[in-house]
């Protein structure tokens, strides 16, 4: 950055001077301009310019530099791997967390039906005191949940006689203790 003011300030002090006369310059090819570019770059090297000699200088400096330079780890095909890599977890994470948090509402929204469900059910005696209007309508779902669970209670006791039915045979006899009736022993016979 010094050398870079330094040379701000020496361009400075040459346009404070005096400017030089432009040549005239009329328009041409790209290659004939880069010639013509190479040639009054010649000049000014031979005119002993400080200036330009300072450009080139830093300039081979420069280049020196990036020449010396160490080769650098980038890469850019490893570096997409990583990315994609990186971007595939983050939608794996994503994709976890929108799963869980619909099973979370899912069961919460469950949760609170049903615990409404036995509230409105336990509590049934105190709404009908509170507000006596609402008296056949709790009455109504009262009985329909009654209903509801004789058939759950039927329905659990021959799932019950189904499961002691199939495990019986496992638990082989009176070793598991599942039979009601003990086993029928028959008399001794005598050899003689």
């Amino acid at each position: 950055m010094d050398a870079i003011r330094r040379m701000l300030d020496d361009l400075k002090r040459s346009t404070d001077e005096g400017p030089e006369p432009e040549s005239e310059v009329r328009p041409a090819s790209r290659p004939e301009a880069t010639m013509r570019r190479r040639e009054d770059d010649e000049v000014l090297e031979d005119s002993g310019d400080p200036l330009r000699s300072r450009i080139d200088r830093i300039g081979k400096e420069g280049r020196a530099g990036r020449e010396a330079a160490p080769p650098s780890n980038y890469d850019a095909a490893k570096l997409r791997k990583m990315h994609e890599k990186r971007a595939k977890r983050l939608q794996k994470a994503r994709e976890r967390k929108r799963r869980s948090g619909a099973f979370v509402s899912g069961f919460t929204l469950v949760a609170v039906v049903t615990a409404t469900m036995v509230g409105l059910y336990v509590l049934r005696p105190q709404i009908v005191a509170s507000s006596p209007e609402m008296a056949p309508a709790m009455n109504e779902y009262v009985v329909a949940v009654d209903r509801y669970r004789i058939a759950l209670d039927d329905a659990t006791a021959g799932m019950r006689a189904w499961v002691a039915a199939r495990v019986e045979p496992l638990l082989g006899g009176e070793e598991g203790g599942a039979r009601d009736t003990p086993p029928a022993t028959e008399p001794a016979t005598t050899t003689e």
